[in-house]
């Protein structure tokens, strides 16, 4: 299998990647990254974000794509709502169009449990979600949105995975904050 992964250098995906070289013995991985890198696993391919194109999709014949990049951490409180808008919802209509339109036949989008609303309220089911309220997690909720409402071909599937927190070594936001 050919995976398309973004955010491969973010704190999931770096993750991810030392997992996959590990446990994994067949899959190829093509890496979509803002920064030039270099791994010594024959499984991994990178690709500058500034030469990513939704050819590549079929060129390297991707099954999956792994969508986490994402604008997430704001500690400071200093990002613009336009960036948000611009990583979290343009960049994966952006990707999942490409998606569409290739012969890969699966999605998968980390998004957040703050896209059901940031107000903390108790959910005690998948239909009763709040709002959120917050550039980060309203953004992560309209690209949700997207992905739900574009009618699937029957060849397509789609997942969407809402965490509630991730953590691990060299951890960033909250859960780092909280650590300090």
């Amino acid at each position: 299998m050919n995976i398309l992964l973004t955010g491969a250098t973010g704190f999931v995906g770096q993750n991810f990647l030392k997992y996959f070289v590990v446990h994994n013995e067949s899959d190829h991985i093509y890496a979509v990254t803002r920064s030039k890198c270099v791994t010594d696993s024959k499984r991994i391919t990178w690709i500058m974000q500034s030469e990513y194109t939704a050819s590549i999709l079929d060129s390297y014949k991707i099954d999956a794509i792994i969508h986490l990049a994402g604008k997430a951490h704001d500690t400071q409180n200093t990002t613009e709502s336009e960036e948000y808008y611009k990583v979290n919802f343009e960049l994966t209509k952006q990707i999942f169009d490409a998606f569409i339109g290739s012969n890969a036949s699966t999605f998968i989008f980390l998004s957040t449990i703050k896209a059901v609303g940031d107000d903390k309220t108790y959910v005690h089911n998948a239909e009763d979600l709040g709002e959120p309220t917050t550039p980060y997690a309203k953004t992560k909720r309209e690209a949700e949105k997207y992905i739900q409402n574009y009618p699937l071909p029957p060849t397509k599937r789609h997942y969407i995975l809402r965490p509630c927190l991730i953590y691990g070594p060299d951890v960033k936001g909250n859960l780092a904050e909280l650590v300090k």
